[in-house]
């Protein structure tokens, strides 16, 4: 591996804007124009930000140089087998490498594990706009995920790659499609398998000339197979997968499409129409410029729509129902143009997800996704206007138990926010425009996500533009974390369960951490070993003695108390599989005489049992038996070869499950019947059922 410094060959003129000027009509003109401008202002001159006074500023792990804008930051699960998450990058040159993977495990400058330069169109393109990168399942089953890439420029072309080792697996290039004038690609995403062959489907939005939104088979490679395209009329900034909206089975397709055309559409993602399907339209009266999928909350199943919007005055976020694309609610306090959203698990309360706003505006927003309402708003700084383009969840940083807020600003700081009111944990300077912002796994070892950050360049020269940053270094309370694994032990009465639980340390915590445990069942034990346990570090929980234990599921709670903390709790799950109650005996009847020689038992079925064993013998101690059969499904057996004729029998079932067999049931008796039958008609000369040998 190498350091990954980045010299691109040809510096393209950049814009961070959301479309091709290339066939814009005048009532988005000004927009486009407003954009461009925005993005690509010269800096505002540096100025110290006092109120970031005493803040916390997050240590940076490693970073990557290039000499052009970074568009698009993201991570992908790890390729290099140290159990790391990687970092992908996207940089806006069209002429040369421009998808890079950085080992997470870097320090310093990043080591490259990959760099791949997509080959297409008229004359090559680049990832173009935070949309433009996302990483998806494992199609190609080789263990590792996959990379969807839009190219702008003059590639236009959506590629996938697999994340081991960059390889391009296939490439849909719009210059090849009607009126082969091509569109840059802004926007992917991954479906479910639709075409029956095991594999995901991926589509796109583009816009400049082409303006479709097209569905290509996951399984294609070389040149990709398009199942389907939708002629959007204008700019497809967006595509999201919406889940299954109309029942079929099959993922569906939300589309924000943009400039003169200015709706969201939902199209059947499973349709065979070769020119797509709409199941509904939003038509919200202002340019749409991205889409978001928002978790139900109308209670019928179906995912809902978030549209968002080129206005002012309030209501740039709009959530409609995803099933028919019928208004629910407006945002009234998303005061200029939308950029993006993401979903925030629920920090009200109220069983709903929220939904996080990036504008123009210099302020971090989150919205009630119920309601529509503010939950809270975080301004930033203003320089370069402070637009916040960009804004992300992320899993817990302040151990709070919500998850967090990461952002961007034009403001040129990197900032976590606590999910639930917004306060301000930490600010990174970058010192230039910040253009995508991304969640990253651990990377150092301290149960926290880390965050990487890309930034602008408009010089020309080779910057530090990518910043991979410790994003659990925060001013908290020392503490520890508990953890168990797994969730849920099952074990048969009489054996012992094991779990493993985890002592964390948050901010160098050192205190012995004692535990113990309540919820097990009756008569049961449980022991720690060790116990106490000095953090970080590990214990053996063991719960024993359960010969006693009855069937079922057990909570079973494992509590921690150490000095200098309120003490922490998690629970854990014990199934105890108890052995399967005897049946009763039904036929033959206990005591019963002449029975057929292939006689058909039959008995009760027994609770707990999963299949039953038979026992059948001329001794009732069962010391040689005549019949033996164990997993019999269902409550009756009819042997297959004859008994002894007028012998005495005894019979008896166990029930078994994944336990074994349990105690047997009583035990019946019968007796077989006569070979030489008996017939009442002899004496008046029917011989018939007789015979005899004469010497």
């Amino acid at each position: 591996m190498k350091p990954a410094l980045i010299i691109t060959m040809v510096a393209c003129i950049a814009v961070l804007a959301v479309t091709a000027l290339a066939g814009v009509q005048d009532s988005a003109q000004s927009m486009i124009a407003r954009l461009q401008a925005r993005a690509e202002a010269p800096p505002d001159p540096a100025v110290e930000r006092l109120d970031l006074r005493g803040m916390t500023v997050p240590d940076r792990l490693f970073y990557m140089r290039a000499t052009d804008h970074v568009r698009c930051v993201r991570s992908i699960a790890d390729v290099t087998g140290d159990g790391r998450d990687e970092v992908i990058v996207g940089i806006d040159e069209s002429q040369a490498d421009n998808i890079f993977c950085l080992d997470g495990s870097s320090s310093g400058e990043a080591t490259l594990v990959w760099s791949q330069h997509p080959i297409s169109g008229v004359s090559n393109g680049s990832p173009y706009g935070d949309d433009s990168i996302v990483p998806i399942s494992d199609p190609d089953g080789n263990g590792y995920q996959n990379i969807l890439v839009g190219t702008a420029w003059g590639g236009r072309s959506a590629h996938n790659l697999d994340g081991l080792a960059g390889a391009i697996l296939w490439t849909f290039d719009t210059y090849l499609e009607p009126p082969y004038t091509g569109g840059w690609v802004y926007s992917l995403a991954e479906l479910n398998d639709i075409t029956g062959d095991g594999v995901p489907e991926a589509v796109f939005g583009a816009g400049s000339d082409y303006n479709h939104v097209t569905m290509l088979d996951g399984d294609s490679t070389g040149a990709a197979t398009a199942i389907w395209r939708y002629n959007a009329g204008d700019a497809v900034y967006t595509v999201r997968n919406i889940g299954d909206v109309n029942g079929d089975g099959d993922h569906d397709v939300l589309a924000a499409v943009g400039d003169d055309v200015d709706r969201l559409v939902c199209l059947d993602g499973g349709t065979t129409n070769p020119d797509g399907h709409v199941l509904w339209t939003y038509n919200p009266g202002a340019s749409v410029y991205a889409a978001g999928v928002l978790p139900d909350i109308t209670g019928d199943g179906i995912n809902e729509a978030l549209a968002v919007l080129w206005t002012m005055g309030g209501s740039a976020i709009r959530c409609v129902n995803g099933a028919t694309g019928a208004f629910i609610w407006a945002s009234t306090q998303v005061t200029d143009y939308g950029m993006m959203v993401d979903i925030l698990e629920d920090v009200t309360g109220d069983g709903h997800d929220e939904v996080i706003v990036s504008s123009w505006e210099n302020a971090v927003i989150v919205l009630n996704g119920f309601t529509g309402g503010q939950v809270w708003k975080t301004t930033v700084g203003t320089l370069n206007g402070g637009d916040v383009w960009t804004a992300r969840a992320i899993d817990d940083l302040n151990a709070d138990g919500f998850q967090d807020v990461v952002a961007g600003s034009f403001d040129t700081y990197a900032y976590a926010m606590d999910g639930t009111d917004g306060t301000m944990l930490w600010s990174y300077p970058t010192g230039y425009r910040v253009f995508s912002i991304y969640p990253v796994g651990d990377l150092n070892g301290d149960f926290t996500p880390e965050v990487v950050v890309g930034n602008q360049n408009q010089s020309g020269s080779l910057l530090e533009v990518v910043h991979v940053l410790d994003g659990s270094d925060i001013p908290v309370v020392p503490d520890f974390t508990l953890g168990a694994t797994p969730g849920t032990v099952q074990i048969c009465a009489g054996d012992s369960a094991e779990y493993t639980v985890t002592v964390g340390a948050i901010s160098g915590f050192a205190n012995p951490v004692g535990l113990a445990a309540t919820g097990n069942p009756a008569g049961s034990t449980t022991a720690f070993i060790p116990n106490p346990v000095t953090p970080p570090g590990t214990s053996q929980f063991i719960i024993g003695d359960t010969a006693g234990a009855p069937g079922g599921s057990s909570t079973v709670t494992i509590s921690g108390t150490a000095t200098g903390s309120s003490g922490h709790t998690v629970d854990v799950t014990l199934d105890v599989v108890a052995p399967a109650l005897p049946p009763t005996l039904i036929a033959p009847p206990d005591g019963a005489g002449g029975q057929p020689l292939r006689p058909v038992f039959e008995w009760s079925a027994a609770g707990g049992a999963a299949s039953y064993a038979l026992e059948v013998d001329d001794d009732p101690a069962f010391g040689s038996p005549a019949i033996v059969e164990t997993g019999i499904v269902g409550t009756t057996f009819t042997p297959s070869t004859d008994l002894e004729a007028d012998t005495d029998y005894s019979w008896r079932v166990r029930s078994e499950n994944q336990c074994g067999a349990g105690p047997a049931s009583t035990v019946f008796s019968f007796t077989t019947e006569s070979a030489m039958p008996f017939a009442d008609g002899f004496e008046s000369g029917d011989t018939s059922a007789w015979s005899a040998t004469v010497p």
